[in-house]
């Protein structure tokens, strides 16, 4: 079940284990890779929120032919503030929410101890602005 309380223009999101933090539209935040993997175009998608164990973006409306239930993604960088996070992405939702928005989500897991700092300080960014 999906729980939303609204703050402002912002919506903290809780169905997971971990609290998700929606990243407010003046953020300017991306996930970026390749596909199709490992040789496709590079894809930039607007980052929506953002967990200490995962995240979720916007795929184009059309959708990425491929991507689904378990798709393992690679070389993936998500790009919030001032942070730059390599890792990797094991997809567990793609939902179309509208006509024209689908919504893509997973596990994120940082590339090295630097990443998940990088990943904990954008968390610590994003709390930061729902606190206020």
């Amino acid at each position: 079940m999906r729980n939303e309380k609204s703050r402002g223009t912002t919506t903290e999101i809780a169905d997971r284990l971990e609290t998700r933090l929606a990243v407010p539209r003046a953020e300017r935040a991306f996930v970026e890779f390749d596909y199709p993997q490992p040789t496709g175009k590079r894809r930039r998608l607007s980052l929506l929120d953002l967990s200490t164990g995962g995240l979720c973006f916007a795929l184009p409306f059309y959708g990425l032919s491929g991507i689904e239930l378990s798709t393992h993604l690679l070389d993936v960088i998500v790009r919030i503030g001032g942070c730059e996070i390599e890792g990797e992405l094991l997809v567990s939702h793609v939902t179309r929410e509208s006509d024209e928005r689908i919504l893509c989500g997973g596990r994120f897991y940082p590339a090295t101890e630097s990443d998940q700092l990088q990943m904990t300080k954008a968390i610590a960014s994003l709390e930061s602005i729902h606190e206020s």
